[in-house]
């Protein structure tokens, strides 16, 4: 079959799809959550914005789920735990929640957002602050970073400043209190990006234009001011603060909560050939998190098969089957003009395994969450070689096979592609390209 023929045959599965859930679909044009499902409002929120986390979504959207879905006693539960924006925005309506994650800065944001700090640790977190800002830098000997790529995104005199206040935070440990020691981290972890000569960019770092003229310690200060601040105001009242618990672990692997869930609002990685362990490579380096490149790819193993960076081997367990899934890979396998650049010949068998990683995922959460159990997806399309993914459809079809059935979807946003892509692509080939708020009822 010609490569446009099957192009033709997915598009039309996809067609036959949204017709069977149209009473169900609100689109894009309705949709009044298209500035919720990313991270760019949580940035003037309190204690949201301590770390910016680009593939986050807004606490409004988590809000907004836990008002039409969560009953008064729901357990939530978050298996791509992010930076803790489900968790926290249910701790603070009242909700005991739990989160799954394999991404260890992400972990360490969540549990420093999610602490309840005590006045008197607050006030210990002023004069530390004050500390800071005199502090005599020269006096401590640097922290050593074994990255080459890492420490090149800096210029000296920053990357001298950066490793010695790693160094000052260091001490803190001696000092007994980790969650002290823990906020200046991220104070520290979040600040570097601003006084770095290269900034996020797509799947890595890029130079940047124009460089700031602030120190790193003036940056961090400001940092620790807005913290501050956060804590003083969100610890003034905790009369309805839910519990909550973090788990570094993966959720396509077996996994048991303490107990099952009612209420899942998540967003998995996107099969966009984002590798997260690039793109916070300087924090996770920094941070203490990698100290080696074989913690690199114990990440990577450990991940959604979403990216290329790794060589992905099949998982030795294949949950659910999706309808397209040699259409798909017969498609880009046959582009190769396109397929033939090195790591485009990954993509194919990415795709694959994502939806493999996905089906393992669903499997395992339908085994930690009762029945009636609501679960929220906020998922994001793609295209390779101009044919859209419909991911949203395509997750659609393997939650079917697990028990779950669809009670919403809204097309949220339009998302893009790239130039050379667009202009080769229909106006219902770009449709596709979207991000979706999937609404499923699990039923035992």
């Amino acid at each position: 079959m010609h490569k446009e023929e099957i192009k033709a045959s997915i598009l039309e599965a996809y067609t036959n799809k949204e017709s069977q859930l149209a009473s169900k679909i609100v689109t894009t044009d309705r949709s009044h959550l298209g500035q919720t499902v990313n991270f760019k409002i949580s940035q003037s929120h309190p204690v949201h914005r301590w770390l910016n986390y680009k593939e986050g979504y807004s606490p409004n959207l988590v809000k907004w789920v836990l008002d039409k879905y969560g009953t008064q006693s729901a357990i939530v539960f978050d298996p791509f735990g992010g930076v803790g924006t489900t968790i926290l925005t249910a701790s603070k309506e009242g909700f005991n929640s739990y989160s799954n994650d394999v991404n260890p800065l992400a972990i360490f944001a969540s549990k420093v957002k999610c602490t309840h700090y005590t006045e008197e640790q607050v006030v210990a977190l002023e004069v530390l602050s004050r500390e800071l800002k005199s502090l005599d830098v020269d006096s401590f000997d640097p922290a050593q970073v074994n990255n080459a790529t890492v420490l090149s995104y800096f210029q000296d005199q920053d990357l001298n400043e950066i490793l010695k206040l790693s160094s000052w935070i260091s001490t803190f440990d001696n000092k007994g209190d980790e969650a002290l020691s823990n906020v200046f981290k991220l104070a520290f972890l979040s600040s570097l990006e601003t006084v770095s000569t290269h900034k996020k960019d797509g799947n890595g770092w890029k130079r940047k234009k124009n460089l700031t003229k602030k120190s790193f310690l003036d940056v961090m200060s400001s940092k620790m001011e807005i913290i501050i601040s956060d804590i003083a105001k969100s610890s003034s009242d905790n009369s309805k603060i839910g519990k909550t618990f973090i788990f570094q672990q993966s959720s396509f692997n077996k996994y048991v909560l303490p107990e099952s869930a009612d209420l899942v609002i998540c967003s998995p990685p996107y099969p966009n050939c984002f590798d997260y362990s690039k793109v916070y490579l300087v924090e996770l380096w920094f941070g203490g998190f990698f100290k080696s490149i074989s913690d690199q790819v114990e990440f990577r193993e450990n991940s959604v098969s979403s990216h290329v960076h790794y060589k992905w081997e099949t998982r030795n367990e294949i949950y659910g089957e999706h309808s397209l899934k040699d259409k798909i890979t017969e498609y880009l396998t046959l582009s190769t003009e396109w397929i033939s650049k090195p790591h485009n010949k990954r993509i194919p068998n990415m795709i694959a395994s994502y939806f493999n990683d996905m089906g393992a995922c669903l499997y395992h959460l339908s085994n930690n969450i009762k029945n009636g159990a609501i679960v929220s997806i906020i998922i994001g399309n793609g295209s390779y070689s101009t044919l859209p993914i419909a991911t949203d459809l395509i997750l659609i079809e393997l939650s079917e096979q697990f028990g779950f059935e669809v009670i919403h979807l809204e097309f949220c946003r339009h998302l893009g592609t790239s130039p050379q892509q667009r202009v080769k692509m229909t106006e219902k080939e770009l449709s596709y390209l979207r991000e979706s708020l999937i609404v499923l009822r699990y039923n035992a």
